[in-house]
C-alpha cells in the first residue's frame, strides 16, 4: 500500500515542461522555446433530482462518471535579444466535449455534427490560441490571433481568471455569466503598467466556438426576432479591461480593481441584418407573372443587435511560503437593447389591416423595450500546506439553471399582461394558465459552488466539492417546482405513427382529465402549484487538475 501512494504522488511530479534556448536563423536572435500543457479531469456522482430523475450523462452533459473535460498543449516561443525583442507567439491546440463547442449529437439539418458523435468518443479537436505578439512601445504591445478576451482573462497584469484560480472547477464568474468567452479572434492593444493596465480588443463576438456570423439567421421568420436582435451577426465586438493595482507589482499581498465592458456589434454589421425582403412573381404557381406579385419587406433597427456589458471586480490575494488567501467580489449588469420592427407586404398595401384585431396589429409592428438584468457574486480560497478550500456564491436575473445572467423584461408588468390577454382579439378573458406562463420579472437564480482542496504538488491539485443552483419562478417569483409525474415519460405513439413525447404530467395538465379537478373549459391545470417540490440541481464531484 506505502508503494502504492508513493507512485501515485510521484506521477505529477514525473510530468515536466520543456523548455529550450534557441537561436531562428531567418532572424539570427537569441529566442526561448516553450511546451506545456493542462489537463482537466474527474468524476461526477449520478445525482438525482428531487423527483427522482438521475444526472444524464452523453456529448450533451457531463453530470456522470468519469471524465475527461479539457487537455490541451501549450507551444510558446519569444525573442530574447536583437530588433525582434519580445516578439513572441502561442499556439494551444485543445479538447473538449462535442456539445461544449456548440455541435452536440443532433442531426446535421439542425446544426448539429452526426459525423463527429458517431465515433467512439464525443470529444473534439479544436484551436484555442493562436496569436503573435508584437512589442510596439515601453508596456505597450500588438496582438493579432485568437487570443484572450481582456474581460475573462485580462493579459495587463490583472486577470480574473488568475485571481479565481479554480477554472478546472468552473470558468470564471465573468465568463460563467456569460459576460463573454474565454478567447476571441481579432485585434488587441494591452498596456501595462505597474499600478495599472489597459486590454482592448476587437474581436468577432462569437468566440473560439463559432464562427463569424455563423447563427445569424438568413430570414426572420418571426417579427419579433427582428426587433429584439438573435442571432450571430457580421460586426465585431469591443471587449475591454481597465485594471487598477494600487499594490504594484508586489506579489505575496496584491489588492486589484478591474472594470470590464463589451458593446457588441460596434462596427461591420451588415444591411441585411436589421432588413429582409423576399418576394414571389408566380403566386399561383402556373407560369404566368400576370398576377399579383406576393412580397414582404420587414425593416428594424441595428441597435437590437448592439447590447452591451459592463461591472466591476475587487481582488486581493495574499501569498506566503505555506499560507494563501484570495478573495473576490464584483457585479455584471448586461443591457439587452431592443427596437420596433415593422412588415410589410402586398396584402397589407391592398387590404389595410383592422386595427380592432390584435394580432394583425402586433404582425405587422412590433414594439420591443430594452431589458436589464445584474448578477453579483463572491468567492475565496485559502490553502495552509498540502490542503484548502474554495467557495463561490452567485446570485442574478434569470430563472435558468446554467448560471448565466438573464434578463428583466422591459415592459411594466401590467402592460405584458393585457398584451397577453389581447392575443385572441378579445380584452378580458385572459386564463390563470396563460398568466402562469409569463415573464413579469420576478425570475432569479442562485448558485453555490464549494469544495476542499488537496494539493499533491505543484503540478497537481484536487477538490471534493459541490455545485447546487436554484432558482425562482419569472411570473409568481416563487420557487421553481417539478413533481414526480414529471419522471414518468408518456409510452406509444400518435395516429400518424410518430413515437410521443413528453410526461404523464404533460398528458393531465393538457387534457380532460382536468374537468374532473374542478378545472373550467379551455383552462390549464399546473400540477407543480399543488404539489411541486422546490427544483434543485445539485452535482457531487470530484475535479482534478494537472500541469505540466
Amino acid at each position: 500500500m506505502r508503494r502504492a501512494a508513493l507512485l501515485v504522488s510521484l506521477i505529477p511530479l514525473s510530468l515536466q515542461a520543456y523548455e529550450q534556448d534557441w537561436t531562428d536563423k531567418r532572424i539570427e536572435s537569441p529566442s526561448l522555446f516553450k511546451m506545456d500543457g493542462t489537463v482537466f479531469s474527474g468524476f461526477e456522482a449520478t445525482d438525482s433530482s428531487v423527483i427522482g430523475i438521475p444526472d444524464q450523462s452523453g456529448p450533451t452533459s457531463t453530470a456522470t462518471g468519469f471524465q475527461i473535460t479539457r487537455a490541451y498543449l501549450d507551444f510558446r516561443s519569444e525573442v530574447k535579444d536583437g530588433p525582434y525583442k519580445k516578439v513572441n507567439f502561442r499556439i494551444t491546440p485543445d479538447a473538449a466535449r462535442v456539445a461544449s463547442q456548440g455541435d452536440g449529437c443532433k442531426k446535421a439539418g439542425s446544426g448539429g455534427n452526426t459525423a463527429v458523435c458517431e465515433q467512439k468518443n464525443d470529444h473534439v479537436f479544436f484551436l484555442k490560441y493562436a496569436y503573435i505578439d508584437i512589442p510596439v512601445l515601453s508596456g505597450l504591445s500588438v496582438r493579432m490571433g485568437q487570443q484572450h478576451i481582456p474581460i475573462v482573462d485580462g493579459q495587463a497584469g490583472t486577470s480574473f481568471t488568475r485571481y479565481w484560480d479554480h477554472r478546472y472547477l468552473d470558468r470564471a464568474s465573468v465568463e460563467e455569466l456569460g459576460m463573454a468567452s474565454s478567447t476571441d479572434l481579432g485585434l488587441a492593444i494591452i498596456y501595462k503598467h505597474s499600478h495599472f493596465g489597459i486590454h482592448g480588443l476587437l474581436g468577432n463576438g462569437e468566440g473560439f466556438s463559432h464562427s463569424n456570423a455563423e447563427r445569424n439567421p438568413k430570414a426572420y421568420d418571426a417579427i419579433g426576432d427582428l426587433a429584439r436582435g438573435t442571432g450571430d451577426s457580421y460586426g465585431q465586438d469591443f471587449y475591454g479591461l481597465f485594471t487598477v493595482k494600487p499594490t504594484g507589482d508586489a506579489k505575496d499581498f496584491e489588492v486589484a480593481l478591474g472594470l470590464p465592458v463589451r458593446f457588441q456589434n460596434v462596427m461591420g454589421m451588415h444591411e441585411s441584418e436589421y432588413r429582409y425582403v423576399s418576394a414571389d412573381l408566380d403566386p399561383n404557381n402556373d407560369g404566368n407573372l400576370d398576377n399579383r406579385i406576393s412580397y414582404t419587406y420587414l425593416r428594424g433597427n441595428p441597435r437590437a443587435k448592439q447590447d452591451y456589458y459592463y461591472g466591476a471586480e475587487v481582488d486581493l490575494a495574499v501569498r506566503q511560503e505555506s499560507f494563501e488567501i484570495s478573495a473576490g467580489a464584483g457585479t455584471v449588469v448586461r443591457r439587452d437593447q431592443r427596437s420596433t420592427a415593422t412588415r410589410l407586404t402586398d396584402k397589407i398595401v391592398k387590404d389595410p389591416i383592422d386595427t380592432t384585431k390584435y394580432d394583425q396589429v402586433f404582425g405587422t409592428i412590433r414594439i420591443e423595450e430594452d431589458a436589464m438584468g445584474q448578477a453579483n457574486y463572491i468567492f475565496g480560497s485559502i490553502k495552509v500546506g498540502s490542503f484548502g478550500a474554495v467557495a463561490r456564491y452567485t446570485e442574478g436575473d434569470g430563472g435558468t439553471f446554467d448560471g448565466r445572467l438573464g434578463v428583466q423584461p422591459g415592459k411594466a408588468r401590467l402592460k405584458t399582461m393585457v398584451l397577453k390577454d389581447l392575443e385572441n382579439n378579445q380584452l378580458g378573458d385572459i386564463k390563470y394558465s396563460d398568466l402562469r406562463t409569463l415573464d413579469l420579472g420576478r425570475a432569479r437564480f442562485r448558485k453555490v459552488m464549494y469544495g476542499l482542496n488537496y494539493h499533491f504538488s505543484p503540478q497537481f491539485r484536487l477538490t471534493l466539492g459541490v455545485i447546487e443552483v436554484r432558482a425562482t419562478d419569472a411570473a409568481t417569483g416563487y420557487p421553481t417546482k417539478i413533481n414526480w409525474l414529471q419522471a414518468i415519460p408518456v409510452e406509444g405513439t400518435t395516429a400518424a405513427g410518430a413515437k410521443k413525447t413528453g410526461t404523464v404530467s404533460d398528458q393531465i395538465e393538457s387534457s380532460k382529465i382536468t374537468s374532473a379537478l374542478g378545472t373550467p373549459a379551455g383552462e390549464k391545470f399546473i400540477l407543480n402549484d399543488i404539489f411541486g417540490k422546490e427544483r434543485i440541481d445539485r452535482q457531487v464531484f470530484l475535479r482534478t487538475e494537472m500541469t505540466f
